[in-house]
């Protein structure tokens, strides 16, 4: 298939707005790192602006399929389990520094997951219910 041909063919992808914009912000930084140190931008980047450029003007017209609700609940997004160092910290309000003080102090247990660290989401409640003096592991 040529160059042409690929352009002109319709291309349909079960995707939201928010995730096209996500990917044209992650490009855009991918070009001002690759500015600042002192490279061209990668030719695939420009492949995949036309890629994004098809995917919004075919999404405009289909229906997104993706379900990321509860089985039976209304559209309410499924919050995950367990989250890393940098999102627990921003619930809590506190630096990952100081996260990993409060870890280190015992006041908060951690989790590993493949090798990741990781909090759970009643863990990080039962810690600020507790007053963040300690949450039961």
């Amino acid at each position: 298939m040529t160059r042409s041909q690929n352009e002109t063919t319709p291309l349909t992808v079960a995707g939201t707005p928010t995730l096209i914009r996500d990917l044209r912000i992650a490009i855009e930084l991918h070009r001002r790192a690759s500015r600042n140190a002192g490279r061209a931008p990668s030719r695939p980047l420009a492949d995949l602006d036309a890629v994004l450029e098809r995917i919004t003007a075919s999404s405009s017209q289909q229906p997104t399929n993706i379900d990321t609700t509860r089985p039976g609940s209304d559209a309410e997004p499924v919050p995950p389990l367990a989250v890393d160092y940098p999102e627990a910290a921003r619930m809590l309000t506190v630096s990952e520094r100081q996260l990993r003080r409060i870890v280190a102090a015992g006041h908060l247990p951690k989790i590993r997951i493949g090798g990741l660290v990781r909090f759970r989401r009643r863990d990080l409640e039962a810690f600020v219910t507790a007053g963040g003096t300690g949450a039961a592991a």
